[in-house]
C-alpha cells in the first residue's frame, strides 16, 4: 500500500543520519590541526588492537568533526551523539565535552571508578543540526587519582526522536549502578568471602550446563 511518502504516526519517521567510528575507523573524523596534546596509540596488540586518541596533560584540546545534519524529522530536532572513552581503576583523569554545535553537557567526565577493570563508557551530548559539528574535549585539570590520563576511542550518532525509553543504557551512569551494588565490596577494599566465591562459582557453572539439564533441574 502506498502511504504517499508520510509517516502514518507523526514524527515516526526514518533514523537515516547513523555513524559508528570506532579506534582506527574513528580516527579520520579527529582534526589533528585543531587539537593539541593528544596521540593515536595502540594499548593493545596486532591481534586485539585497543586504538585510540591518549592525552595525560591537562588542558590538551581533542576536536572531532562530524555531520550532525538529520536526513529527517524537523530542522529543530536534536541529534544523539555519543563519545566512548576509557574507565578505568587507576591514573585516570577527567575532561569535559564542549561542541562548537550547540549542545548541553553534564559536565566533566571522571574516568575513574573503583572497579577492578577497564571498561568503555559512552557520554552522550544531544547537539544541533550543522554540517560541521565541532566537538571539543578538553582535559582537565581536576582529577581524582595521581594521573590525569583519559583515552577516547570512537563515536556514534543517531538521529534522536525524544522519546528514547533506552537513555539509561545510553548513558554511562549503567555501570555506576553496578558500582554501587556488585561493586560496593571492591570499592571500600574489602575481600570477597569464601562463601561468596562458592556461590558465584555456583551460578556460572548452572549457565553453563545444556539447556534441557537446567530444565530438568527444575523439576
Amino acid at each position: 500500500m502506498d502511504w504517499g511518502g508520510a509517516a502514518v504516526v507523526a514524527g515516526n519517521v526514518e533514523a537515516r543520519n547513523l555513524a559508528c567510528r570506532y579506534g582506527a575507523e574513528f580516527a579520520p573524523l579527529v582534526d589533528l590541526n585543531a587539537s593539541t596534546g593528544w596521540d593515536f596509540i595502540n594499548e593493545g596488540g596486532a591481534k586485539k588492537p585497543k586504538w585510540g586518541f591518549i592525552s595525560t596533560k591537562p588542558g590538551s584540546v581533542l576536536r572531532i568533526r562530524i555531520n550532525s545534519v538529520r536526513e529527517t524529522g524537523p530542522k529543530d530536532a536534536r541529534t544523539n551523539v555519543m563519545i566512548a572513552y576509557l574507565k578505568s581503576y587507576e591514573k585516570m583523569g577527567s575532561a569535559m565535552c564542549v561542541s562548537g554545535c550547540e549542545c548541553a553537557p553534564d559536565g566533566p567526565v571522571d574516568a575513574l571508578h573503583a572497579l577492578h577493570q577497564s571498561t568503555i563508557f559512552l557520554v552522550r551530548l544531544l547537539v544541533t543540526q550543522s554540517p560541521e559539528c565541532n566537538i571539543a574535549v578538553t582535559l582537565l585539570e581536576q582529577t581524582n587519582s595521581t594521573s590525569h590520563k583519559f583515552k577516547i576511542s570512537g563515536i556514534m550518532m543517531n538521529e534522536y526522536t525524544g522519546s528514547d525509553v533506552t537513555t539509561k543504557i545510553h548513558e554511562e551512569k549503567w555501570l555506576g549502578d553496578l558500582q554501587a551494588t556488585s561493586g560496593r565490596r571492591l570499592q571500600t577494599g574489602q575481600p570477597r568471602t569464601r562463601g561468596a566465591r562458592r556461590q558465584q562459582q555456583g551460578h556460572q557453572a548452572a549457565r553453563r550446563r545444556p539447556w534441557w539439564r537446567r530444565l530438568l533441574a527444575l523439576r
